[in-house]
């Protein structure tokens, strides 16, 4: 047999693997553990300009889930609650743990899950996650800003747009 066509025989038995545990995927809460497929929720995908209109116009409610280093070093966006997501290297790919997270942001939109919530991270990736968790326990209208505060290539982000910022020092919400 040649090298090329175990190559290929190889490739066909991962595909195959995949396929059959893509088809058997789980429900995106696991109620066990709580945890969050963020793949399978739903959470809407905005510009930081956008956002920052929508804030303006009372649309919907600003959350920074940075922690407090990142929004003491790099600023804050003005119109912004702080609410940290705590994240964990060993469950980067779960959304577990983040109860306080989940009591503070209800409490920074009066305990209403319908009403709008834009999440700002520094790329965008922690707030989709963030989203998924908050869309995945009820949570009916979840933003995230997909260029986030620093850019990406999504979009110049919050400060490339030069919005409003503060020195990111306010205390967080209570929860």
């Amino acid at each position: 047999m040649t090298l090329g066509l175990r190559r290929a025989k190889a490739l066909s038995a991962v595909c195959a693997a995949l396929l059959l545990v893509a088809c058997n995927a789980p429900s995106p809460i696991d109620e066990s553990s709580g945890s969050v497929e963020e793949e399978t929720v739903s959470v809407v995908a905005i510009s930081s300009i956008d956002a920052y209109h929508m804030t303006v116009t009372r649309e919907v409610t600003l959350i920074d889930v940075r922690g407090g280093d990142e929004r003491t070093a790099a600023g804050a966006p003005a119109s912004a609650r702080p609410v940290e997501y705590e994240r964990r290297w060993w469950q980067w790919d779960r959304s577990e743990g983040n109860e306080a997270f989940l009591d503070r942001v209800l409490a920074s939109v009066n305990e209403d899950k319908t009403r709008p919530i834009a999440l700002i991270s520094n790329r965008g990736v922690v707030s989709r996650r963030a989203g998924a968790l908050l869309a995945a326990r009820g949570f009916t209208n979840v933003y995230y800003v997909v260029d986030g505060y620093q850019g990406t290539e999504d979009g110049p982000g919050w400060i490339g747009w030069g919005l409003p910022v503060t020195n990111g020092t306010q205390p967080e919400a209570a929860p």
